[in-house]
């Protein structure tokens, strides 16, 4: 539902709005002013010029009249306005400073939509705690170059790892070499053997080796018969034997420092890659140019504008009423004094009574 009111028009269409201003304008402009018209845009130009200029020259009127009241020796407890001539200077004072504190006020807050005190804050904390990360991601260094160090030489459980590593890799190789044999052999009673050992390949124990080879050897004593016999146990003492170095590199494994070091240093490295990590956000959080990008002089200028606005409106509704005041207690003054010069009326004076 539109707005039919004119003000509706003005808000629906501002461009046209401007158009119709600057033509009415113009047109009573020219018909009123005529040959004048300079003349009255030079007189709106300083009106406007006024209205940022007359409260300054208040302001200083009122620090001057301040100035004269503290020097002048005249004794103003005669006067019969005394009190409303004091509140009257004392409202200039009062002017005075409150309109100094608008201008203070609108520079602390034009500061703090400058730069929010959660940015400073945040660049503050991270200026002060760059030192103590900088610390940590040093002491992370030389706790992994520590580990490193321990690493340049290899141990005998190192090398008793290698050394069974290698004979693991040719029992398996031999392993799988009878394997895809007894896969092509077609045996009856191999596909049962095989998904048994498969299902238990993670068997190092000795325990579970031996109830693995007891079950194989009681299933085929039942049901199969030489060659396939001899050929499946040759491939269970293949497993078994597959199994029991596994177990072994595994222990040496365990038994090996450098394993564990190993691991430090993984977690060394994520360590100091944590650390760094750190230290780089802090740097960047209490870099100048990090500031420059949470800034806002656009609200910082907002700000500024509105308290020097609120300074002048301040100045101009205060300082209207203390001159009307000023002017009421000086049409009193005159009235009074004018009052006290005029000559006396005949017979206004009283003589003393004549005697008998």
């Amino acid at each position: 539902m539109h707005d039919s009111t004119a003000l509706g028009s003005l808000v629906e269409s501002p461009v046209i709005a401007l158009l119709l201003f600057a033509v009415f304008f113009w047109l009573f402009v020219l018909a009123f002013a005529g040959r004048d018209t300079p003349r009255f845009i030079l007189g709106l130009l300083r009106l406007i010029g006024a209205f940022f200029s007359a409260p300054v020259r208040y302001l200083r009127g009122a620090t001057l009249a301040i100035v004269v009241y503290a020097t002048t020796t005249a004794d103003h407890r005669r006067d019969r306005q005394f009190l409303i001539r004091t509140v009257l200077m004392a409202s200039n004072a009062a002017i005075f400073l409150v309109g100094i504190g608008i201008l203070a006020g609108g520079g602390v807050l034009a500061w703090r939509a400058f730069a929010p005190p959660e940015v400073r804050v945040a660049r503050a904390q991270a200026a002060k705690a760059i030192p103590a990360a900088a610390a940590q991601t040093t002491e992370a260094e030389k706790g992994l170059a520590e580990i490193n160090a321990k690493l340049g030489t290899q141990t005998p459980e190192e090398k008793r790892v290698e050394e069974l590593g290698k004979e693991l890799a040719t029992a398996k190789q031999q392993l799988g070499q009878m394997r895809a044999s007894l896969d092509e052999s077609g045996y009856e009673h191999w596909p049962p053997v095989r998904q048994h050992l498969d299902s238990n390949e993670t068997a190092t124990a000795e325990w579970q080796i031996s109830q693995v080879h007891e079950a194989v050897t009681r299933y085929l004593s039942l049901q199969v018969s030489p060659p396939a016999l001899d050929a499946i146990l040759k491939y269970l003492a293949g497993w078994e034997r597959t199994r029991r170095l596994q177990g072994k590199v595994s222990q040496a494994e365990r038994n090996n420092p450098r394993a564990q070091l190993l691991r430090d240093k993984a977690a060394a490295d994520e360590r100091l890659a944590e650390k760094k990590r750190a230290l780089a956000e802090l740097k960047d959080q209490a870099s100048f140019f990090r500031v420059l990008h949470e800034l806002h002089p656009f609200l910082a200028a907002g700000a500024i504008i509105s308290a020097i606005f609120s300074f002048l409106l301040f100045i101009w509704g205060v300082g209207l009423l203390v001159e009307w005041a000023g002017l009421a207690v000086d049409i009193a003054t005159n009235i009074r004094r004018l009052a006290e010069a005029a000559p006396a009326e005949p017979g206004a004076s009283m003589s003393a009574p004549n005697g008998p």
